[in-house]
């Protein structure tokens, strides 16, 4: 994750809390070229399979220290990971991006604005890493598990 301009970046493992439900924990600073504040994350994800069991859908819920107005919204990332059509090792990946408010600010617009757009340019990134990261190694066959 360090690529992705994720310094430190520590997780737990997966625990079950329901059946086929699990949850981890995620830590990690931003470095300057992600957020000009830097910044720490911390975060929980909770992932459950998809009804037809051929992927998973993984709710992320992130608070942000050290950032302007961090104290007052959490972001929700929601990714929709499944298997694609286009071959048998590939998969899709839909990544839906909330701010949710947990105090009011004069500038709740323009925040909003610019979290969902650094987001959005963020999840491109990491995508385009993996994506040379996965063509870059041997060909094996990566199964959604």
């Amino acid at each position: 994750m360090g690529k992705s301009g994720c310094l430190n970046y520590a997780t737990t493992a997966w625990e079950s809390i329901k059946p086929d439900v699990f949850e981890r924990r995620l830590s990690y600073r931003f470095n300057r070229n992600v957020s000009i504040f830097g910044g720490e994350v911390a975060c929980r994800q909770r992932k459950s399979p998809i009804a037809n069991g051929e992927g998973w859908i993984i709710d992320e819920v992130m608070a942000l220290q050290g950032v302007p107005f961090g104290d007052r919204f959490r972001v929700q990332l929601r990714y929709r990971i499944e298997k694609s059509g286009l071959a048998h090792n590939a998969c899709k990946c839909i990544v839906y991006v909330r701010v949710t408010w947990l105090k009011s600010t004069m500038f709740l617009e323009r925040i909003k604005h610019n979290i969902t757009e650094k987001f959005a340019h963020r999840m491109k990134d990491i995508f385009e890493l993996g994506q040379r990261e996965i063509l870059l190694t041997p060909q094996q066959d990566i199964g959604l598990r």
